[in-house]
């Protein structure tokens, strides 16, 4: 029996979602703030190797190995100014220097304290990133899915171009690794 013939059947929709990250939470620090600026979000994959391989007479025996979560890519519309003060290039970039990235007149006006050799290490990074929380929603706006990645820090930030011939929404894509997600469906 197909799924439109049955009304208690809901097809989950691709433009139905929200993402939660807590570099662009607003000023005001409301849980929901900043959510509206998410323009598309891959869903969290995982990929296990099948590199375990056992030879036995003439036959070949495969067996699964670990489990790698696939990096995702989040993209944000730009904005600046509005009731909650999200500027998503600004908040971008300073990121680096809350993840401990150092510029080069900056390691020369602190070469002697030990600060002035600090690098871009993972707690920092995890914690100016914080939480992500991507949702699937119903026609009712509840969840239906939900994941948390565990762990996550950016890798990649994509600036779309300015063009003068465009009238687009200029939009921050960050690529996103984390150690592994964690999967929730509907409350029951």
């Amino acid at each position: 029996m197909a799924f439109w013939n049955e009304s208690t059947l809901e097809p989950k929709r691709q433009f139905k979602f929200k993402v939660t990250l807590g570099l662009l939470a607003g000023a005001g620090g409301g849980a929901n703030e900043g959510v509206y600026l998410a323009q598309s979000a891959d869903r969290p994959t995982y990929t296990i190797s099948d590199s375990t391989k056992v030879d036995f007479l003439d036959k070949s025996y495969h067996f699964p190995g670990k489990v790698t979560w696939n990096q995702v890519k989040l993209k944000f519309v730009d904005t600046t100014g509005g009731t909650t003060g999200i500027n998503v290039a600004q908040r971008t970039f300073s990121y680096l220097q809350t993840s401990g990235y150092l510029t080069s007149a900056e390691i020369a006006g602190r070469f002697s304290e030990p600060a002035g050799m600090s690098t871009v290490s993972k707690l920092r990074a995890i914690t100016a990133l914080g939480n992500i929380n991507v949702q699937v929603l119903n026609s009712t706006g509840q969840p239906v899915d939900s994941w948390d990645l565990h762990n996550p820090f950016i890798t990649t930030v994509a600036l779309n171009n300015l063009d003068y011939s465009a009238e687009g929404i200029l939009t921050a894509e960050y690529t996103i690794r984390y150690d592994h997600a964690t999967y929730s469906g509907p409350p029951r």
